[in-house]
């Protein structure tokens, strides 16, 4: 029974403090992944060609150009042919978040750096309006979109163009329960270096220091000789000098 009470208590604190967790990409580095695509202009389907709102040929409605969008693995790549200045049509198509958190989409955006300038992208939902950007997905959701692709006026007459459309997406941020008992062991939130750490500088250069060796004086004292009784000699050799002299001057007289 105590058993039992213990895992309810644990079910418990674990629901009391939700959290956000990092999204984890699939193993292609994937967040989102696209639908299939339907163009509103396939190439021999006989639609008459639209055009950007005020565009003076809008009203020939002829079928001159085409879209075409396939999937190449999880990319979306379009095909224009026979484009000219203000041909606009869309791809219907789906942005799924495959990624196990929240994704938020940030913009779109065409790859090929070539294309930018000629051919204009845009996301609307499938009537046309649109998409409030950024806009936030939840794990397996679907949005059902339009991708609009507008050929711009400095395009040349005829042209054909292939590019590939991508869709800004990023992980929402990490959140870190805080550590408040009864955590056990605690909380400590992961440490993530830098990508680019800063190299530590350079150890200063040793200093050419003169070593000037010390002067020591060093008294010099002569050896002590050793004890040979030579004082008592030479006071005896004195004595009996002294005396001889002192005997010779007295004889003399």
């Amino acid at each position: 029974m105590k058993r039992v009470i213990g895992l309810l208590l644990v079910t418990i604190l674990c629901l009391a403090f939700p959290g956000t967790a990092m999204a984890t990409p699939t193993s292609d580095g994937y967040l989102i992944r696209w639908g299939d695509p339907t163009s509103s202009d396939p190439p021999g389907s006989g639609h008459p060609d639209s055009m950007d709102a005020g565009n003076p040929n809008s009203a020939e409605l002829k079928d001159i150009a085409s879209l075409k969008c396939d999937l190449n693995g999880r990319d979306l790549i379009c095909v224009i042919e026979r484009g000219y200045p203000g041909y606009q049509e869309y791809v219907t198509t789906k942005i799924i978040n495959i990624s196990d958190a929240s994704v938020t989409i940030t913009g779109l955006h065409i790859i090929n750096e070539w294309a930018q300038n000629i051919i204009a992208v845009a996301l609307t939902d499938t009537s046309g309006n649109s998409i409030s950007i950024p806009t936030t997905l939840s794990t397996g959701q679907e949005l059902n979109v339009r991708v609009v692709t507008r050929v711009n006026q400095q395009a040349a007459q005829d042209g054909d163009y292939a590019f590939q459309v991508k869709v800004d997406a990023q992980q929402d941020e990490p959140y870190y329960p805080p550590y408040d008992p009864p955590y056990d062991p605690p909380y400590y939130p992961p440490y993530y270096p830098p990508s680019n750490p800063q190299s530590p500088p350079p150890p200063p250069a040793p200093e050419n220091v003169e070593i000037i060796p010390e002067r020591v004086s060093i008294p010099l004292t002569p050896a002590e000789l050793p004890y040979t009784g030579g004082n008592i000699a030479l006071f005896s050799g004195t004595a009996f000098t002294l005396g001889g002299i002192g005997l010779y001057l007295r004889r003399r007289k």
